[in-house]
């Protein structure tokens, strides 16, 4: 009898522990997160945030579920860094410098007048400086997976074309960023500030010139209905990123954590890709409606170099008074995008030899 009932407790402990490690191995596949964004489904990065999504799931087999919110549901650009950090939402595609004005100064360098030829180089290159630690002390709250942004915002105008500084004097421009606005002063036009969504119609009634934008506002808001003229090269751009909370990622199975880190890169690459298609098709509807593309003279890029050298020095000033390394941020970030083929690096910048 005896041997009977341990025979029978045995028999329930082996039931209760593989009831156990069966609920433990549940439990790990059904971790389940939420990747938000402001942008519409339909939109390139959210089509990608979707293929990020299961690519995890895939990568993790099962054990990590990632549910896409679209559209803004859960937020807007500029609330993302929060929402993150308080997991709200566990991921985000987040641009955390709209709305966030001067939290994260050494994010903004990129704003600078950097040569951005395309959004592929602009995401390889914020990614690689974030990975050279310049990022850290302003994303210490969340664990950044990778950053992309768009091209170097060019100049687009209604009635004339622009080549030289002496085209820009009394045109009043869409500039969104301090330091767009700060390009227009320094040209001799006048920034003014409208919602995106207005900028068709500011265009229209002539209430503003042009803008400082992409060619993917020429698919996103019908701008081409309104534009007529593209001065290139453009300079400077706005970088957002993917992150995750912290505490979130800890909880991440190796495989999850080793196949993002494995594949940061490769998804840099594919969501300023996105934005390279978007602006080609942009361009190309541009072209196809009538707008013509100019170029800047070579006397007034120079004249650039000189009026725009000053933004470098006062960035580099006020960075450093707060107690972030702004010449080594600035530094470094040319040297990446030199590396990354682009010649000429920047408009009024190049480090001290």
């Amino acid at each position: 009898m005896k041997n009977i009932f341990l025979k029978i407790v045995l028999a329930m402990f082996i039931a209760l522990f593989a009831l156990t490690s069966f609920n433990t191995i549940a439990g790990a596949r059904e971790m389940k997160l939420i990747f938000a964004t402001f942008e519409p489904e339909p939109g390139p990065w959210a089509q990608l945030m979707k293929v990020v999504a299961k690519d995890i799931g895939t990568a993790t087999k099962g054990q990590v579920k990632v549910t896409c919110s679209f559209a803004g549901a859960m937020g807007g650009p500029g609330e993302f860094y929060d929402l993150v950090k308080k997991r709200i939402v566990d991921m985000a595609l987040s641009v955390p410098a709209f709305g966030n004005p001067g939290q994260f100064p050494i994010l903004d360098t990129i704003a600078l007048p950097y040569i951005i030829p395309t959004a592929e180089i602009g995401s390889q290159a914020m990614t690689m400086f974030y990975d050279k630690g310049y990022l850290d002390q302003e994303f210490k709250d969340v664990k950044p997976l990778w950053f992309q942004t768009g091209q170097g915002v060019t100049l687009f105008t209604r009635d004339h074309p622009v080549r030289t500084l002496d085209d820009v004097k009394g045109l009043k421009i869409f500039a969104a960023t301090p330091f767009e606005q700060e390009k227009v002063k320094l040209w001799g036009g006048t920034p003014v500030a409208v919602p995106m969504t207005d900028m068709y119609m500011a265009l229209n009634k002539k209430t503003i010139d042009g803008i400082l934008f992409n060619y993917n506002g020429m698919i996103l808001f019908k701008l081409n209905e309104v534009l007529n003229f593209n001065t290139q090269p453009g300079s400077g751009c706005v970088s957002s990123c993917i992150i995750i909370n912290k505490d979130v990622y800890k909880k991440l199975p190796p495989e999850a954590k080793k196949f993002l880190e494995e594949n940061k890169m490769k998804y840099a690459k594919m969501f300023g890709q996105g934005w390279d298609k978007l602006c080609t098709m942009g361009r190309d509807l541009f072209l196809k409606t009538g707008g013509q593309e100019v170029h800047w003279d070579p006397k007034s890029i120079e004249k650039r170099n000189q009026l725009e050298s000053p933004m470098w020095d006062k960035f580099i000033a006020d960075t450093e008074k707060k107690g972030f390394p702004g010449r080594q941020a600035v530094n470094g970030l040319y040297n990446i995008l030199k590396d990354l083929g682009v010649d000429p690096t920047a408009i009024g910048y190049a480090p001290a030899k």
